[in-house]
């Protein structure tokens, strides 16, 4: 959503059930306000009481950026590979024989890999 333009979070209910019926997959979910170098410290405080209401009710995380100024975007890029590269490893333990030690995860070989790690 826009910080300038308060009625694009209202509308951020309609954009996620679009987004979900568009495919079966199972997305994280950020509620991503931008512009955030454009309002003042009050107008971002009143905003960000509503939208942090929003975020639990999508189950969502809330993030406040800004492109210009670069406030959060790498912090939200390195968030989104973070989770990403959780959900890899869980679902390749889930798949594969994994041997876990406290300094090394390796995986198997897994005939139908080739033993080739993927992510689906």
């Amino acid at each position: 959503f826009d910080f300038t333009n308060i009625s694009t979070l209202s509308s951020c209910k309609k954009w996620l059930d679009e987004a979900l019926e568009a495919g079966n997959v199972d997305p994280f979910i950020f509620l991503v306000g931008t512009k955030r170098d454009l309002i003042s410290e009050a107008t971002y405080e009143n905003i960000e009481e509503s939208a942090l209401k929003i975020a639990k009710y999508l189950k969502a995380e809330y993030w406040a950026t800004s492109s210009k100024t670069a406030e959060n975007i790498n912090k939200f890029f390195f968030r989104i590979a973070a989770l990403t590269f959780d959900r890899c490893i869980t679902r390749e333990r889930e798949n594969s024989n994994v041997v876990i030690d406290s300094e090394m995860i390796s995986f198997k070989n897994n005939p139908q890999r080739n033993g080739n790690f993927q992510c689906n």
